[in-house]
């Protein structure tokens, strides 16, 4: 009896060992199918603590791409890069965590710790004001980066940008929502990539809303990467971060003193126009505010539009002039 016993928790310790690690194996195969598929743009340098990814092109007045929540910088560098390098020195980054980027060694995360990373990269480029695209929260990391290092931007371009914390996120995102770093690492681990694949062409539906999801991006645009155990990390860490450093920046908005444009599709359905848009006219001084036809994902589905949006800021700049 003792015998049997023994056996059989033997074998349910095996089954409950097989359950955990089918999950890890599984997703690490797809998120080793993700990066042969995406492998890196550009160089990986060590940047204020992080190895940040980043790729540049072409000659002229700097302008530096900067992605949102849950993407990297090919959802920017596919349909703006070739087009803008015609006239500007163009560069791309990985926000840290993101993409090919890691995350800071001090272990910072948020607006405040992006910004930092972001300046310290300015500087150690050597740009001289340099034009800021951000979409998303990459457009919140554009405004972070002026209000806590004022003088080192030359503008702000900001598509479809978070400005304003509101109580509740997106409810495509609902999932990221994990404060506990060790349940968000086990979350990532075992059940985050499956139920990525799962749900993937809803959120994305969802986020490309009203168009279609094009077909170029999952490989172009980088959309795979997403699939990533990191990917789930990074995403939900910088999204319960948000309320943490948010406020602070838009403290910080009246004063500012640099050019701010802002485009914004009038059926985003990620973050509304109507909050994060046209209110910015007032809230900082000569911020201008355009609304137009579309959704979230203006870069992507309307970029000859979104790169007359960054030359016509680009004008308004002392080298512009």
């Amino acid at each position: 009896m003792p015998t049997d016993i023994f056996v059989i928790s033997l074998a349910l310790l095996f089954g409950l060992a097989a359950a955990i690690a089918a999950p890890v194996l599984f997703s690490r195969f797809v998120a080793a199918q993700a990066e042969r598929a995406v492998p890196p743009l550009g160089v990986i340098t060590s940047v204020d603590g992080a190895r940040l990814h980043w790729v540049e092109r072409g000659e002229g007045q700097p302008l530096i791409l900067v992605h949102g929540l849950g993407t990297q910088m090919r959802s920017l560098t596919f349909p703006l890069l070739d087009d803008l390098a015609r006239d500007f020195h163009v560069l791309a980054i990985d926000r840290p965590g993101s993409g090919w980027s890691s995350r800071r060694d001090d272990g910072r995360v948020g607006l405040r710790a992006d910004a930092d990373t972001l300046a310290a990269f300015i500087r150690d480029r050597g740009l001289e004001q340099p034009l800021v695209v951000g979409h998303s929260l990459g457009g919140a990391v554009g405004l972070a980066t002026a209000v806590h290092h004022p003088d080192l931007l030359g503008g702000l371009a900001l598509v479809a940008p978070l400005t304003t914390l509101v109580e509740d996120p997106p409810g495509v995102f609902s999932a990221l929502e994990v404060h506990s770093a060790l349940l968000r690492r086990l979350i990532a681990e075992t059940v985050a990539v499956p139920a990525t694949l799962l749900r993937e062409r809803t959120v994305l539906r969802e986020i490309f809303a009203p168009e279609d999801v094009p077909e170029t991006f999952a490989i172009e645009g980088g959309g795979v990467l997403a699939r990533r155990p990191t990917a789930y990390v990074t995403a939900s860490a910088d999204l319960v971060a948000v309320p943490d450093h948010l406020p602070e920046v838009e403290a910080g908005y009246r004063e500012l003193r640099l050019p701010v444009e802002i485009l914004y599709g009038d059926d985003d359905r990620i973050l509304d126009p109507d909050v994060h848009g046209r209110p910015m006219a007032d809230r900082v001084p000569g911020a201008t505010v355009r609304v137009v036809e579309g959704g979230h994902m203006l870069p992507f589905m309307q970029p000859g539009l979104v790169s007359e949006f960054v030359r016509n800021v680009a004008r308004r700049l002392p080298e512009g002039e």
